[in-house]
């Protein structure tokens, strides 16, 4: 028996265009599946199994668009767009709203059929059916010349990284092949033991298992507090809290939904476990526990990433690098060094990786917000500046003088492991990232992470972080800045036009770069739930561009001593022994001799901390500043 097959239809209601994708993606499946059992139960199965994924495509002849405000929803100019699409069951709100806007904006109808692409038998599979545990080897062997199996060729990340080439074929119309999306759909389901359909659209990162008992605690709380009509708070719309082995706490007076009971504790945990604080919308937290070093950071946000997250965030631990830092000090980064090596063929060094200025700013007012300390005083406890990421974990055993200097020429003030390498896969995968940690230690300054000291920080710290990190996520979904209302259109309150899916691996922004390439929009606002701005080899991050950028001429903590001061030096600066910076000159008199350096404007740097960037107006454009 052969798939079903239909013919290609064009489309000019998006509804229609979304039922008849479901239909095709549904009968490819069942196919599938139906095929699968009779090849388990024994049958012989005398020809090739093959069912395809549905494609979505676009033609136009013209440049035009009806909303040229929008930096997502429509293609770069006159050509054809093409891409395969998954699990419309999942992201259904998701492809219903892009369609939409490729109709409004390019007045062509849009293009349903069955695509080149076979969907491999693994991923037909339902989450709860495992595949080899019921075969045996001869069976298992024979499956490989019956059925498709996963291809990697049609997964890489060509199209995100810039390289993919069209060849004269249809150009790209998402960042992601439906291949690629299943196959990360499945990867989550490992590494993070709960299924993607519990995903939320905010994704807190963190390397401390502290931060994931607080969040169970604080989750298994709400749950028992049944909302008050008489006193309604924020989170009277959290439904559920889900762990992994997808065990399900409903909220009380919330109705047991059809497959709660399947949920189990798992009898380890898994790699990077997920918990997840659901709302109807979605518009929620997920928090994982990525555990330590940059291979893990790269490896979830790789998976998650086809999730179309509104914005992923990283609250964790980091080494103090300044003198004035005391334990328990926050650090906002605005700036990474990305020595973690784990993207360098992927995203190369010489690209920058922005400061989002609606997520700083949403931390910054976040850490207010908790601490209850504003304006000057908030330096008391927060500082912005550089955070290095490195992939050796003993850095502290390096020679002292490479990794001081490097500190130095960097005016670094905080080091980790892992949020340079989210912060750089956000914007290779545009999804809006920010990174606000907390300083442990100061090894540099003799305070070593020691049992004592370290549990007696945990208990002050962990439970304040985790509600700034929240508070943070409440501010970007509410707020007049938040990540995506000022571009979509959306509600005041959660940044999707209505109860969003977990995202889909979507693109439609597909702006033509002239030849400015990758970096030539600084300071970009890459939307959650859209994906790529390239062409033939260059790519951008998208979406909302920050206007009207700010230095801040500079940001102290304190007054600095008066023997620094006299040298202009900041107390907390890194120096290298014997150093004496000449306050006028800039250069460094090192044991008699002069070494000359790079002038260094305080107005452009912000001074040893760096540039603490405001977006003020709030006024967003759609081609760089």
């Amino acid at each position: 028996m052969a798939a079903p097959k239909f013919p290609t239809q064009r489309f000019d209601n998006a509804d229609a265009a979304l039922r008849h994708v479901t239909q095709l993606y549904d009968s490819q499946i069942q196919y599938l599946r139906d095929s699968l059992q009779r090849f388990v139960a024994g049958d012989t199965i005398r020809h090739h199994i093959r069912a395809k994924y549905p494609f979505v495509r676009v033609h136009t002849d013209t440049v035009a668009r009806a909303d040229s405000r929008l930096s997502y929803g429509f293609v770069a100019g006159p050509g054809t767009y093409e891409t395969t699409v998954t699990r419309p069951d999942l992201f259904a709100n998701y492809y219903r709203e892009q369609f939409q806007l490729l109709l409004d904006n390019h007045g062509v109808p849009i293009e349903v059929g069955l695509g080149g692409d076979a969907i491999p038998v693994h991923f037909s599979l339902d989450e709860h059916q495992h595949l080899e545990g019921s075969l045996s080897p001869e069976r298992r062997l024979l499956l490989r010349d019956l059925f498709d199996l996963p291809d990697l060729a049609s997964m890489d990340d060509g199209i995100a990284n810039g390289t993919y080439e069209t060849r004269g074929g249809a150009r790209p119309l998402s960042l992601f092949t439906a291949p690629r999306v299943d196959y990360s759909l499945h990867r989550l389901r490992h590494y993070t033991g709960t299924s993607p359909s519990h995903f939320q659209n905010f994704v807190l990162f963190t390397n401390y298992q502290f931060y994931i008992d607080e969040f169970v605690r604080m989750g298994h709380e709400l749950m028992r507090r049944a909302p008050d009509p008489a006193n309604p708070r924020d989170d009277d719309d959290c439904i559920a809290f889900v762990e992994p082995g997808n065990v399900v706490t409903r909220r009380v007076g919330q109705a047991i939904e059809p497959g709660d009971a399947l949920g189990a504790v798992p009898p380890r945990l898994p790699q990077m476990p997920a918990y997840h604080l659901i709302r109807k919308d979605r518009s929620g937290v997920t928090m994982v526990n990525i555990g330590v070093g940059p291979a893990n950071a790269k490896t979830i946000t790789d998976h998650i990433a086809v999730l179309r997250p509104h914005a992923w965030i990283m609250l964790g631990h980091c080494a103090g690098l300044r003198n004035s830092q005391q334990l328990g000090d926050y650090v906002l980064a605005h700036g990474y060094v990305r020595e973690d090596h784990v993207l360098d063929e992927d995203l190369p060094l010489w690209v920058p990786i922005p400061p989002l200025a609606e997520i700083q700013l949403a931390l910054e007012g976040a850490v207010a917000d908790v601490t209850q300390l504003h304006g000057y005083e908030l330096k008391r406890i927060m500082r912005t500046g550089t955070v290095a990421s490195t992939d050796n974990r003993n850095w502290e055993l390096l020679p002292q003088r490479e990794p001081e200097r490097r500190f130095s020429q960097s005016r670094a003030v905080a080091l980790d492991m892992e949020s340079a390498t989210i912060a750089a896969n956000g914007f290779r995968f545009r999804v809006p990232y920010g990174t606000l940690l907390c300083v442990s230690d100061k090894p540099l300054h003799g305070e070593l992470k020691l049992p004592g000291m370290a549990n007696q920080f945990y208990r002050e710290r962990v439970d304040q972080h985790l509600r700034i990190g929240l508070r943070a996520i409440e501010r970007l979904a509410t707020g007049p800045g938040s990540c995506t209302a000022a571009s979509c259109g959306a509600s005041p309150r959660w940044p999707s036009s209505e109860a969003s899916p977990t995202r889909g691996g979507w693109a439609v922004n597909l702006k033509r770069l002239g030849s400015g390439g990758v970096g030539q929009h600084p300071c970009v606002l890459h939307r959650g739930d859209l994906a790529a701005d390239l062409i033939a080899g260059g790519l951008l991050g998208h979406t909302q561009v920050i206007g009207r950028l700010q230095v801040h001429p500079v940001l102290r903590r304190g007054p600095e001593e008066a023997g620094q001061a006299q040298r202009g030096v900041r107390a907390d600066a890194t120096t290298l022994p014997n150093d004496v910076v000449h306050a006028r000159r800039r250069h460094v008199q090192t044991d008699g001799q002069t070494t000359g350096r790079q002038p260094v404007r305080g107005h452009e740097l912000g001074a040893e901390d760096g540039a603490w960037v405001h977006s003020l107006g709030g006024s967003h454009g759609r081609d760089g500043i």
